[in-house]
């Protein structure tokens, strides 16, 4: 089997994204039907990318430019230098991405993302730089690798895609999910259309149910940054707890640290991007010690469950990244959050409600588990088969 040294553009077309209006988070280029995919999103997909926060309306693609789905997307700015997933719809990026689409019978995107993600670590570490990581187009084109003849890439992108197909379809399980549970909180807490409701009565003073009642958040949950520890570890130690960052939360990666003084969260308790670009987003713990851009929303009313609170914040998410404040670096606006209003039902109703998206967050957690034990396969035969030691 003949392989050969070769750089990316021998095996397809390289090209930048287009972000040229300044700056970049204008108002005015935001809001229509055009996706906008950004490096965080890239970092936050298995294989494909198929969520995304932000869209361009006709301004912001006139400044810009639509790909295909298909195309492999590969960020080349800042802590997601050298993450790569391949667009599953026609969207736009900023030129902080590189977007790559193979010749014809030459090579395959599919393959070029295992490739990429075989050579992630020496890529980043090209990318070192005073100020930030920056893999411009000459480092990216200056890493030549083995590469096999077409049909084998085929067949290596094949038995790989095994893997990220099932991965795919858990996640969308779990995504189906977790839209059930917020149809669920919708349904009960902001249409009052819950169990019983037909037979309870509504307050005129409030337009509540009767025992219900809004109370501020400042009331109800405390919020508590997280610490940046000492050391962070790849494995767990003695005295050592999970490591919880944005990456650890959405992609499942393990990183550990040691207990010393460092914020520390249960499992369900719902977690906030305090600071940076992701600012605002809302995510649930696995349990262990958060970082220092995250914050857990703690709960100090003990009518209010884990399930009740994640589901309100995950509503009112899209709000609260809107009232962000700061610049040049972007903060969760923590006095807007504390003065948010929230319905508090009775007892018995929060209870029921727990109790039947406890049972869906123990299905999600399963999904999890499945997704896990399929990415450890994979990555045990990705450099395997990227470096011969087994043939196809």
């Amino acid at each position: 089997m003949n392989w050969e040294l070769k750089t990316l553009d021998q095996l397809g077309e390289l090209k930048r994204g287009k972000s040229r209006h300044r700056p970049r988070n204008d108002k005015k280029l935001l809001g229509g039907k055009y996706p906008l995919i950004q490096t965080a999103e890239i970092q936050a997909s298995n294989l494909f990318i198929n969520d995304f926060q932000k869209t361009y309306n006709e301004f912001g693609l006139a400044q810009s430019l639509l790909w295909s789905p298909g195309t492999l997307c590969i960020s080349i700015v800042g802590a997601n230098t050298a993450e790569s997933a391949i667009l599953n719809v026609e969207a736009c990026f900023p030129d902080s991405v590189i977007g790559f689409n193979a010749y014809k019978d030459v090579s395959t995107n599919l393959f070029v993302k295992y490739l990429l993600d075989t050579i992630k670590d020496e890529l980043k570490r090209i990318s070192v730089g005073a100020a930030r990581e920056n893999l411009s187009m000459a480092k990216l084109l200056s890493k030549k690798s083995l590469i096999p003849e077409y049909q084998t890439q085929v067949k290596i992108a094949n038995i790989l895609s095994n893997y990220d197909i099932l991965i795919e379809t858990n996640l969308k399980r779990i995504k189906l999910l977790e839209e059930a549970a917020q149809h669920l909180y919708k349904e009960w807490f902001v249409n009052f259309r819950f169990p019983g409701s037909e037979s309870t009565p509504i307050k005129k003073e409030t337009g509540l149910p009767e025992g219900w009642e809004s109370v501020i958040l400042d009331d109800c949950i405390k919020i508590i940054k997280g610490k940046k520890p000492k050391v962070e570890l790849d494995k767990p130690i003695p005295g050592s707890v999970p490591y919880l960052l944005i990456d650890v939360l959405e992609r499942r990666a393990n990183r550990y640290a040691e207990n010393f003084k460092l914020r520390i969260t249960e499992e369900e308790e719902t977690l906030m991007v305090m600071d940076g670009s992701r600012s605002g987003i809302v995510l649930k713990s696995i349990g262990g010690a958060i970082g220092s851009t995250l914050a857990v929303l703690r709960i100090t009313d003990e009518r209010m469950g884990k399930q009740f609170c994640y589901q309100y914040f995950k509503l009112n998410e899209n709000d609260i990244i809107s009232k962000n404040t700061g610049a040049a670096i972007p903060h969760a606006n923590k006095s807007y959050i504390l003065n948010m209003e929230i319905v508090v039902p009775d007892e018995k109703i929060i209870k029921d409600f727990e109790h039947i998206v406890n049972k869906q967050s123990f299905l999600i957690q399963n999904l999890n588990n499945q997704i896990d034990k399929l990415k450890k396969a994979r990555d045990l035969l990705l450099p395997r088969l990227m470096n011969r030691t087994l043939e196809v």
